[in-house]
């Protein structure tokens, strides 16, 4: 990555929902090695003469169902109304290291949050990669995944 950039070029850097995971070759500690990461980061986007722009993770679109409900398939039965982090202290090390290096920073957890929780519980679906269904050859049985964006968030 750092061979590609060049003198002025804006460089968006955005880690933390594999570093919490908890197998060795993906797990970093918010406050120590994930931390560490970003620096490494910050300082090579630097040496090349770029802009490092730091972001914490989005949020995982995670309402718990209310007491009572089973979990089915990675999804829930029926959703509660709250959403809930699932990123811990891992939002606060982006934040925490643009402070000490004095590089921007960009809190994308609360914006993501408050656009799926004005949204709401089934119209936040939208953004997110739930596919149902019979709809798409690729994956005929459908998908329900809470992580990972989808097309329609280019437009919002």
């Amino acid at each position: 990555m750092l061979s590609k950039i060049h003198k002025g070029d804006y460089v968006f850097i955005q880690f933390g929902h594999n570093d919490e995971k908890s197998r060795v070759t993906l797990h970093t500690e918010s406050g120590s090695t994930f931390d560490d990461n970003l620096r490494r980061f910050v300082n090579g986007t630097c040496a090349k003469g770029g802009n490092p722009v730091l972001f914490n993770s989005i949020v995982r679109r995670n309402f718990p169902p209310p007491k009572g409900v089973t979990e089915i398939k990675g999804s829930y039965e029926k959703e509660g109304p709250v959403l809930v982090d699932t990123h811990g202290k891992y939002l606060e090390s982006p934040r925490r290291v643009a402070g000490e290096m004095n590089v921007s920073f960009i809190d994308l957890n609360k914006l993501i949050h408050d656009l799926v929780t004005g949204m709401g519980v089934e119209n936040s679906r939208k953004l997110f990669m739930w596919i149902p269904s019979g709809q798409y050859e690729f994956c005929p049985e459908g998908k329900i995944d809470n992580t990972h964006l989808n097309i329609y968030m280019v437009d919002v």
